[in-house]
């Protein structure tokens, strides 16, 4: 029983309580999987050439929103989808509705996740989620807490890198 307490892969409590580490997307998924992308502007996407995770992250912004020709994509609007798509590809367990908040709150990269006190990202983010752009982005999900961004911190510590198509 010595051996087991010092060995930590014998299935301790510790070692359970610790999720197995995930990526919710991967480049090769259908562009409508990108945080902020819906189906109609994954028709407008496919139009012009974009079908994969792949193809909007290696797209420039300015000229995707020129192909697009849509009143409400300006350069920056394509540039912050983006970002959000970095962060949900490279951080593990990130789901997308916390990368629009993190990109709201002008955090766009794991490294930069990575380096934030929790308390100090937390009382960044509370504002941003509980807004009117927090509510849509939500859509009625529960607000992000303290232990919520630890673990955002946490897992961009875990950050992959993009692979180049």
């Amino acid at each position: 029983f010595e051996q087991n307490a010092e060995s930590p892969s014998t299935g301790t409590e510790a070692e359970t309580e610790i999720p197995e580490l995930r990526f919710y997307l991967q480049q090769d998924a259908p562009v409508v999987d990108a945080p902020s992308i819906g189906e109609r502007m994954e028709e407008r996407l496919q139009a012009i050439g974009i079908y994969t995770i792949q193809d909007l992250l290696d797209g420039d912004s300015e000229q995707i929103a020129e192909l697009l020709d849509h009143r409400r994509v300006a350069a920056d609007t394509v540039l912050q989808w983006q970002q959000q798509t970095t962060l949900v590809c490279c951080i593990p367990m990130l789901r997308g509705h916390d990368a629009q908040l993190l990109v709201a709150a002008e955090i766009v990269t794991p490294e930069d996740l990575a380096d934030w006190d929790a308390e100090e990202l937390f009382q960044i983010i509370d504002p941003i989620a509980r807004s009117n752009e927090g509510k849509r982005i939500l859509r009625g999900g529960n607000l992000p807490d303290l232990d919520g961004t630890t673990d955002w911190i946490n897992f961009a510590q875990h950050n992959r890198k993009l692979q180049a198509a």
